[in-house]
């Protein structure tokens, strides 16, 4: 299947989202999914989330590409959790243009000040799990 771009969303890139428009056109797949985190919401009311270390399965870099590729070969194994978060699981049709503008958007600079980080999560779907990215508040630490 190629350098499938998987995309995790649970807050304002979802469907009825304020930034949702930025992939409502780009993505070949939609559905339900979860992921194991707390949701917290920073004072702008933006919410992020923070997820058990252990589930984190790559960083992303600045080439989303790579990462898309390097994803394939990983398994996501199924995980217990005493939090979960819902949210929506896209495939992005055309990650070589979006995901870029998406990481803008998370204001995602590896190796520099982000706000968020772009990482691999075991993805939770009705069929099943599945390997994901997702954006996660940086260092994964609760503001």
């Amino acid at each position: 299947m190629g350098n499938v771009f998987r995309l995790f969303v649970y807050g304002t890139l979802k469907e009825g989202g304020d930034h949702h428009h930025l992939i409502s056109a780009e993505h070949s797949h939609r559905e339900d999914a979860q992921v194991a985190a707390t949701r917290h919401t920073m004072e702008d009311g933006i919410p992020y989330i923070v997820v058990p270390p252990n589930s984190i399965l790559l960083k992303g870099t600045i080439h989303p590409m790579a990462d898309a590729k390097k994803a394939t070969s990983i398994q996501a194994d199924a995980i217990e959790a005493d939090s979960w978060v819902d949210g929506e699981l896209y495939i992005l049709s055309n990650p070589e243009e979006r995901v870029p503008l998406l990481d803008l958007l998370e204001d995602f600079e590896p190796g520099g000040e982000s706000e968020y980080d772009r990482v691999l999560l075991p993805v939770k779907t009705k069929d099943g799990w599945i390997p994901a990215w997702t954006y996660i508040i940086h260092n994964n630490t609760p503001i």
